[in-house]
């Protein structure tokens, strides 16, 4: 990258996290920022055009704020994620400087303590600078040894550390954590296969995503990294169909609605009155596990929606009172996603133990012939919603006699 960057300068990435990543590269015509579901791989334009505003050397997120911020040479650009989102998004800029003179950077990162970004440079003077995003003025913080070669750069809040991809095998090829100008320490070696110039950075929730330059022909893959562990975990595609000088890269969860929804209709069987307004428990069900519950009231004709952070293949299951527990297919749930869920309960557990038996028949004989003022008076009983324990309800308890709930 290195020697890239100087002709450039002196011409003129099974389930992990619910955040996502935004990417880019400066390849020429026509390209896009790109934001990454890190959970499928699929990659979605947040908005395309020629010019170097979608061109990034850095990129960085504020996810207090939520703004992300990308530089192409010493133009520093920002767009809300609201903006970004809407398709047509309001891009601002700002010249970057450093000590009256404009300046490059190849590498952003976003401190949100200090609320400023952080910056590399890969020629003269080669070391962190602390820049002001609102007036692009950067500050020398330190300056480190020319035999690094740090292009991806991102600061994770978690940790409050400094990331970067170094390119250089003369020092090691891989990601360091950049404490000092004297304290710069490795902590995975190396890069993946032949792999030898990885300028995008993004550090979240655990991982590091090593965004290749492209393009996808050549350079298919970015990478995912276990920190802890300093392993591999997985690849995500790369959408970059040009060759890029540099790449960038961004955590930014803000960016992507981590919220699936579930809707549909519950059919109360054998219920007489329409189920508006009536309670019922849902679980969201993944390897055997319930992972979420929601108690939701009924709306007209049994239609109800739900929100819910699962994603991937899950299971629903629906209870209500004196209805038996009862669990859906297997579907796939997949965030900012709308998947529908319709069941039929059956009815009969008056005594809301997930079976129907000798209990419940108990309590309907001891409400046997009772209307709401009488002192026998079980609404649980009243299978129907007739308002009458009878012959009714019994009818139904004895046809649903000895079923049992998933």
């Amino acid at each position: 990258m290195k020697k890239l960057a100087l002709a450039c300068a002196l011409g003129g990435l099974a389930t992990q996290a619910l955040g996502q990543l935004v990417v880019g590269n400066d390849q020429t015509g026509s390209t896009s920022l790109w934001l990454i579901d890190v959970n499928t791989g699929v990659a979605t334009p947040l908005f395309t055009s020629t010019t170097t505003n979608t061109k990034p050397w850095g990129m960085a997120a504020d996810n207090v704020n939520g703004i992300l911020y990308w530089n192409n040479g010493g133009t520093l650009y920002s767009a809300t994620f609201a903006d970004l989102l809407s398709g047509t998004p309001t891009i601002n800029s700002v010249t970057m400087t450093h000590n009256a003179g404009a300046v490059n950077y190849v590498g952003l990162g976003y401190n949100p303590t200090t609320g400023k970004l952080l910056g590399t440079r890969n020629i003269t003077t080669e070391g962190v600078y602390e820049i002001d995003p609102v007036t692009g003025v950067g500050i020398l913080l330190y300056a480190y040894s020319t035999t690094f070669d740090f292009g991806g750069l991102d600061y994770d809040p978690a940790t409050a550390k400094l990331f970067g991809l170094s390119d250089t095998p003369t020092t090691a090829r891989g990601l360091y954590e950049l404490i000092d100008a004297t304290t710069i320490n490795l902590i995975i070696p190396g890069y993946p296969g032949t792999e030898t110039d990885i300028d995008g950075l993004a550090v979240g929730n655990g991982r590091a995503y090593y965004v290749t330059d492209g393009p996808i022909s050549a350079q298919p893959n970015f990478y995912v990294y276990d920190i802890a562990s300093g392993q591999q975990v997985g690849t995500l595609p790369s959408p970059f169909t040009g060759t890029g000088t540099f790449s960038a890269a961004a955590w930014a969860p803000g960016l992507m609605n981590t919220q699936a929804t579930v809707s549909g209709s519950i059919d109360l069987e054998d219920y007489i009155p329409d189920e508006a307004g009536r309670s019922v428990t849902f679980d969201v069900i993944q390897g055997g596990n319930v992972i979420d519950t929601e108690i939701v009231a009924l709306s007209l004709n049994g239609a109800y929606s739900f929100t819910t952070s699962a994603s991937g293949v899950c299971e629903v299951a629906a209870k209500s009172s004196h209805w038996l527990r009862k669990k859906s297919a297997p579907v796939n749930i997949n965030p900012g996603g709308t998947t529908n869920v319709d069941l039929s309960l059956s009815n009969g557990d008056i005594n809301d133990d997930n079976e129907i038996d000798i209990g419940d028949y108990s309590l309907l004989s001891i409400a046997f012939g009772s209307t709401p003022v009488d002192p026998n008076w079980n609404a649980e009983a009243d299978l129907n919603g007739d308002d009458e324990v009878d012959i009714g309800d019994f009818a139904i308890l004895s046809n649903n006699f000895g079923m049992v709930g998933d």
